[in-house]
């Protein structure tokens, strides 16, 4: 039986480049009439999300390495060889460095070489609190010894002590609290990016004199009291290497203006003589320089008639604002007529708006 010419595909005498056209016709034909399955869809998105997609570099070890990087994937790249504990810069896409600076230590380098950022959250570590990641070796008692903390600056090794075991105490982010070291008395430590600090908190009007000592052990410092009650620590040099500012005592209310203590004032204090006494650590961390130390009381005496006055809001804060590494900050503040500087707690006080209806004038100040 013959097939009909109309339904051949190859007939003799055909041209070659017509029998082409025709098989790409229909091929044509068949991929219309007959999409792909979803599954087969499916299969090609799968396979098209599988190709690897160019890795974003977030720093390089040199800067230019770093800039090369920036321009050819269009973002910004951390230049490693540039990074300290105040400041990082990165190489940007257009060619130019963007460097940020931080008044004190923001990170820290670790001990594999790699940066941290600084995290005074305490941890207990080797029977000790201290922060995760500080610029100043510091660590706290975590309760039955009389020693409280001790800190490694360059200068030396400073330490706080107690005239009584201290109670375990309650540890919040960067702070650790002593409860009851005198009757209605809590003793507070802060891990600061700096170094620790002390304070004690009063929760009610006390039955009798409190007195509140604090034993100083210094190795590479020297501690003597000035005339108005603050404290200047020198290094074996002579040199400015810390401050205790005449201690201050607040009550809790607060002015809406200005926002600094309504009630306040200067807490005498007294500094003995100095003896020799070990410097040790107080967990399993250990400070170069250990070894022997001057050791001499701070005794704070709060006033009684200020701490009896019934216009006090309590709970009472006692700030020794005792550092072991100098500050820059220098400031005024109604009321208290001693240096304060190493406080770094200023507050801004505002003077207006400017035409366009923005703050501005603002001072600070504490």
């Amino acid at each position: 039986m013959s097939v009909p010419r109309s339904r051949l595909l190859f007939r003799p005498g055909a041209r070659p480049g017509s029998t082409v056209v025709l098989a790409a016709t229909v091929m044509a034909l068949v991929v219309a009439v007959f999409p792909a399955t979803s599954a087969q869809a499916a299969a090609v998105s799968k396979a098209k999300a599988t190709v690897a997609k160019p890795t974003t570099v977030t720093d390089k070890p040199d800067l230019y390495s770093a800039m090369v990087a920036a321009r050819t994937q269009g973002s910004a790249v951390l230049v490693d060889s540039q990074e300290s504990p105040t400041s990082q810069t990165w190489a940007n896409a257009d060619g130019t460095l963007t460097t940020e600076s931080d008044p004190g230590p923001a990170r820290e380098r670790l001990a594999n070489g790699s940066w941290a950022n600084i995290d005074t959250t305490l941890a207990t570590v080797a029977g000790a609190l201290v922060p995760k990641v500080s610029a100043v070796p510091m660590e706290f008692s975590v309760g039955g010894t009389t020693l409280v903390a001790s800190e490694q600056t360059p200068q030396g090794v400073a330490q706080l002590g107690w005239d009584s075991p201290l109670p375990i105490p309650t540890v919040s982010g960067n702070t650790a609290t002593y409860p009851s070291v005198r009757p209605g008395v809590d003793l507070v430590m802060h891990a600061n990016r700096l170094g620790f600090e002390v304070s004690f908190v009063l929760h009610g009007v006390p039955a009798a004199a409190v007195s509140l000592p604090l034993t100083l052990t210094l190795r590479g410092f020297s501690a003597a009291r000035q005339a108005d009650g603050s404290l200047k620590i020198t290094d074996s040099k002579g040199k400015l290497a810390g401050v205790g500012g005449a201690p201050v005592m607040f009550g809790a209310a607060v002015d809406t203006a200005s926002q600094q203590p309504t009630k306040q004032q200067t807490v005498p204090g007294m500094l003995s003589a100095g003896t020799s006494a070990s410097v040790t650590p107080i967990g399993g961390v250990t400070f170069p320089g250990s070894g022997s130390g001057t050791q001499q009381t701070w005794t704070l005496s709060p006033a009684g008639a200020f701490l009896a006055d019934p216009s006090l809001t309590y709970p009472v804060t006692i700030d020794p604002s005792l550092n072991f590494i100098p500050s820059s900050s220098t400031y005024v503040q109604t009321g208290v007529t001693t240096s304060q500087y190493t406080n770094t707690e200023l507050a801004p006080v505002f003077h207006g708006v400017d035409r366009f209806g923005f703050l501005s004038g603002w001072t600070s100040r504490a």
